[in-house]
């Protein structure tokens, strides 16, 4: 222990040294790790802030989906009770037009009475009378009836609907069934759209 003693009285100076360098060493990786550690804090601080602000973003976020999923099922709601709606006028539409091209009872009695099962067996022949129409076609088209599109009115007349393909029009037209089913059209007035 004498030469442990003798030795750092030789080597004091020395050891001081060393130990205050030691020391310098441990202050100044104290001072790194303290500035590191403020630098986290305040890293650490950054990003706290942007969590919260994109949790609240988020919030809003999630709120405007809400109300566009509101919405959205409102519009559905609201299509379906129009799309509903719009199919109850079409059927009553549909009933109004269905009762406007069938004929009267005793027109069908009358037609079923001279041979033809159906309205549109009468209209047919109207195909074979295209030159009753008083109009000529136009751009090489010809004139013809349509059946398909003409209604019987009553028990005399029809409503003729006639076309070349580029111009139109609608005709009165008599008509008189024989016995043998044979009908005689006769054009009352003709105009042309």
């Amino acid at each position: 222990m004498k030469i442990v003693m003798n030795w750092l009285k030789e080597h004091i100076l020395g050891v001081v040294i060393v130990v205050v360098l030691l020391a310098t060493i441990n202050v100044v990786q104290l001072i790194v790790y303290q500035n590191n550690i403020e630098g986290h804090e305040v890293e650490l601080d950054a990003l706290t802030k942007e969590k919260e602000r994109l949790a609240t973003e988020n919030r809003l976020l999630n709120a405007e989906k809400e109300r566009l999923v509101n919405d959205v099922t409102s519009l559905i709601i609201e299509k379906k009770q129009e799309t509903e709606q719009l199919k109850l006028e079409i059927e009553t539409l549909e009933s109004k037009v269905v009762s406007a091209i069938i004929p009267f009872d005793f027109v069908m009695v009358q037609l079923k009475n001279n041979g033809f099962e159906t309205p549109e067996e009468l209209l047919d022949t109207l195909s074979n009378e295209n030159d009753l129409i008083p109009y000529d076609g136009v751009l090489g088209g010809t004139m013809k009836w349509w059946p398909t599109e003409s209604r019987i009115i009553n028990n005399e007349w029809v409503l003729g609907y006639f076309e070349d393909g580029h111009i139109l029009g609608h005709a009165l037209l008599e008509y008189q069934i024989d016995d043998q089913q044979n009908v005689t059209w006769k054009l009352i007035k003709a105009i042309l759209y």
